[in-house]
């Protein structure tokens, strides 16, 4: 088991769920998290210059002081009894618009950064609860500071336009669908080293997502999640 490297594709699993997080509540509830009173579990294969290898993922949606919250729990195993870690994801919502902020998406992804902080303005993603195929979302640009093993460092934080596309078929263990299409392309640049990273995401109105395709942009590194069932 090659624990750093189950470790780093955590990271970027929940950079994934993070980028997604940021569009509007009836999107959210389709492609990035599961419908209310379902929990989805799947199965993340991945290969990187670290080692190949996978692990699990369980994904349900509860409600928690009016707002929506994801519960993500990683798994080292396919009978999901031995448990890697846990972390949550939370949206706010103002009139029309669902608001993400930067500084929190990054504070999730990366636990080993302390006294994360925004450097100028910006650092919020907005966008409308309401969603079509076809219609493009703008990102957000943001530095932060923060601590890493007790050294001082700058991250800037590129989140790229989000595209919806029209359904069209995927196959994953659980079955066979017509499934809508949602890419995204953004770059993280931490100690003067970027990682661009595309991905895709294919899911089902009234289900949640089916299958997540992660890569960077040199294609050493690639992640496949699908779905495996639903309870």
């Amino acid at each position: 088991m090659h624990w750093r490297s189950i470790d780093v594709m955590k990271r970027i699993l929940a950079f994934l769920f993070m980028a997604i997080a940021a569009l509007p509540l009836r999107a959210q509830l389709e492609f990035f998290a599961p419908s209310m009173g379902k929990k989805l579990f799947y199965e993340v294969e991945y290969t990187s210059p670290m080692g190949n290898g996978e692990f699990y993922v369980v994904m349900v949606s509860r409600e928690e002081d009016g707002k929506i919250v994801c519960d993500i729990t990683f798994h080292t195993d396919s009978l999901f009894l031995e448990k890697y870690s846990v972390s949550s994801v939370t949206y706010r919502d103002s009139a029309d618009l669902y608001i993400v902020n930067t500084k929190d998406i990054m504070a999730f992804l990366m636990p080993n950064l302390s006294a994360l902080k925004q450097v100028g303005t910006g650092g919020e993603v907005m966008f409308p609860k309401i969603t079509e195929p076809g219609e493009r979302y703008k990102g957000s640009s943001v530095k932060l500071q923060g601590m890493m093993d007790n050294m001082a460092v700058t991250m800037d934080v590129n989140l790229g336009e989000i595209v919806v596309h029209p359904s069209e078929p995927v196959e994953v263990p659980y079955g066979k669908f017509n499934a809508m299409k949602v890419t995204n392309e953004s770059e993280i640049s931490l100690l003067n080293s970027p990682q661009k990273l595309y991905f895709t995401i294919w899911y089902k109105r009234g289900l949640g997502p089916l299958r997540f395709s992660v890569s960077s942009m040199e294609g050493l590194m690639k992640i496949d999640i699908a779905l495996l069932g639903v309870a």
